[in-house]
């Protein structure tokens, strides 16, 4: 079986997905342009377990709009909150109550994404129910099979890549609930 690791790394943080001609295309991104690979979406390239020999003609960035690198995830996306210091005493000034506890294991939490919000794309901002919204750059990593009991030392095997996540959440919201889940999603 060919391993997932080596694949990623020829295409190091260069796997994209466009708009083009109307179709949404997975393609590779390299300095102002895209070339198309020969699979249906993301998610059917990450499934696969392998990356494909581009196809097709390198387009200007011009021609094309980016989008999410996975624009319909298959799944909820796993988080894990509060997970380094300067993150915490950030937390704990905004609500000291629901973020200044003794942590013993950690947060983890979903976020249900339909559809992944593209490079400058417009975020709901909820009018009416909250009156602001928190982010963050988070390194989001891609899990690239089904992983179970999975050994620290062969977590590397599973990772199909990373990408960078925009995390969008109503801390007003998530510290009305003891485990901190996501109200609203992005």
């Amino acid at each position: 079986e060919q391993s997932v690791r080596p694949l990623f790394w020829r295409y190091l943080m260069k796997l994209v997905t466009f708009l083009y001609q109307g179709r949404e295309i997975p393609g590779i991104l390299e300095h102002d342009t895209v070339r198309p690979l020969p699979c249906a979406s993301m998610q059917a390239l990450i499934e696969s377990g392998t990356v494909p020999e581009p196809a097709g003609e390198w387009l200007p960035l011009s021609m094309v709009t980016l989008l999410a690198p996975i624009p319909h995830p298959r799944q909820d996306i796993i988080c894990l909150g509060i997970n380094y210091r300067d993150h915490a005493e950030e937390a704990a000034r905004f609500s000291g109550d629901a973020f200044r506890k003794e942590r013993p294991i950690p947060i983890y939490f979903s976020k249900r994404v339909a559809e992944a919000v593209p490079p400058n794309g417009w975020i709901n901002s909820h009018p009416g129910l909250v009156e602001q919204l928190d982010y963050e750059a988070e390194l989001a990593v891609v899990i690239g099979r089904t992983a179970k009991d999975v050994p620290a030392n062969q977590a590397g095997e599973y990772i199909f890549g990373y990408t960078i996540l925009n995390d969008v959440s109503a801390r007003v919201l998530q510290t009305r609930s003891e485990e901190h889940t996501s109200e609203l999603q992005s």
